[in-house]
């Protein structure tokens, strides 16, 4: 019944899309929730790879360039901000290619690299550069906005469903419950949610500015709480940290009274998720225990201060350019780690440390103004009082990309992943916004 379901909704976004390619495109966003989720078809028609999502995406890109030309939309993006999308794309592009050259210990086909690590590379960019296309009216910005925040409403729910209070009784077994059961029933990793809703939270606070009714404010206020709720039952200290990060700025530049409320809401969750306090104090020893360090490292980074520095020392082989994409294991680097130092580590754990092993210091000279651009001009956003849209658009884009900035630091990849899509559609908004204020002040 749930697949029959899925199908029809696809079907259905897919007919729809020559109508209206911007409300499909809406669709495939929150389609993006339970992307990998098991009661996802992995193929349909007997074509592998041929998933439900990526119907409806390469249904919606020609509806869109058909769309554009009837609407006579112009690329107006700011030329930097072009250049550095293009600059971005090149590197993974090039990454690509050089890992299709020299492939090392890598055994995937030609076709499987093709599709894996550059096609759903870049895919997963396109639907917030569509948004940013689209959303030129204050209706189809809240519907974007809406559609991206779904997203993380539904994950949300799914990780209340499969990890209920009682869970939450001990940091270990909260730890546990969570590896097991949120990838294999949501699809996602559980440090992933964690992150992702890290930003969640603060974003529909944002959103609220959008409502017109106060009793839709008071609503979003609910869901906040179910967002900050979840994100805790996740057990992920790197998406705890990047919520704390970026509420501290947000309400540091406008939103002080919730500095106030922030340690009535995190007592709450403590109280009926105890588990919650002991694993996030993993790491830190008790004062009663007799012991010369407070702090036990390995046990607070989960091994990944003692693999680290020998992923540093790597970089330094190829500090320029990288070894390419897959650096990390065509390098030779994966296989002296899980043989010497710790079989756990089949990744980085860190998208800095990632990036810099594909790209090096070359690479992310580009990434990193991008990043910063985008972080700025959101932050400028937020702090303007002339229009919601403003505020909203400011504090979502912020809150998304800031959680992710944070969370690599532990984990994550600076390539575009499913994970990242509602980032890269906070974004393409923002965006839009920035360039619609920049003409509304050029007017005036």
């Amino acid at each position: 019944m749930r697949t029959a379901v899925i199908y029809l909704g696809t079907l259905f976004l897919v007919g729809y899309a020559a109508r209206d390619w911007y409300k499909s495109l809406c669709g495939l966003i929150v389609m993006t929730a339970v992307l990998d989720n098991s009661n996802m078809p992995r193929e349909m028609f007997g074509i592998g790879g041929l998933n439900p999502w990526n119907l409806l995406f390469f249904a919606i890109l020609p509806a869109w360039l058909l769309g554009r030309r009837r609407e006579r939309l112009r690329w107006d993006m700011p030329r930097h901000m072009n250049l550095l999308l293009f600059l971005y794309v090149t590197l993974i592009v090039v990454g690509f290619v050089r890992l299709l050259v020299d492939r090392g210990p890598i055994v995937e086909s030609t076709g499987e690299l093709l599709r894996e690590y550059l096609l759903n590379t870049l895919k997963y960019m396109v639907p917030g550069l569509l948004l940013f296309d689209g959303a030129r009216d204050r209706p189809r910005f809240v519907l974007g906005m809406a559609s991206l925040l779904a997203v993380y409403v539904i994950v949300a729910l799914l990780v209340i469903k499969w990890m209920p209070l009682n869970a939450a009784v001990g940091g270990q077994y909260l730890q546990t419950r969570a590896m097991q059961r949120l990838h294999e029933e949501i699809g996602y990793h559980r440090t992933a949610i964690s992150v992702m809703l890290g930003g969640a939270c603060w974003a529909m606070l944002g959103a609220r500015f959008l409502a017109g009714r106060r009793a839709v404010r008071i609503a979003l206020l609910g869901v906040v709480a179910v967002l900050f709720l979840a994100q805790a039952l996740t057990a992920g200290r790197g998406g705890y940290l990047a919520s704390l990060c970026v509420g501290l700025v947000l309400c540091l530049l406008r939103w002080r009274r919730y500095l106030l409320v922030a340690p009535v809401a995190v007592a709450l969750v403590l109280a009926v998720a105890p588990g919650v306090r002991e694993r996030t104090l993993t790491g830190f020893k008790p004062a009663a225990e007799d012991s010369e360090e407070a702090v036990d490292e390995d046990a607070l980074s989960a091994g990944r201060l003692i693999v680290w520095p020998y992923m540093l020392a790597k970089v330094w082989d190829a500090p320029v350019i990288g070894f390419g994409r897959l650096g990390y294991q065509r390098s030779g680097l994966a296989e002296y780690i899980y043989e010497e130092i710790d079989p756990t580590f089949p990744h980085p754990h860190n998208a800095y440390i990632e990036w810099l092993l594909d790209n090096g210091f070359l690479g992310f000279a580009v990434i990193a103004p991008f990043y910063l651009l985008v972080l700025g001009y959101s932050l400028i956003l937020f702090r303007d009082s002339g229009h919601p849209m403003y505020v909203a658009a400011g504090a979502t884009a912020f809150a998304l990309t800031f959680s992710f900035v944070i969370g690599g630091m532990t984990g994550r990849s600076w390539y575009p992943e499913p994970e990242t899509v509602g980032m890269w559609c906070g974004i393409g908004l923002m965006l839009r916004v920035w360039v619609e204020r920049a003409a509304v002040r050029e007017a005036a």
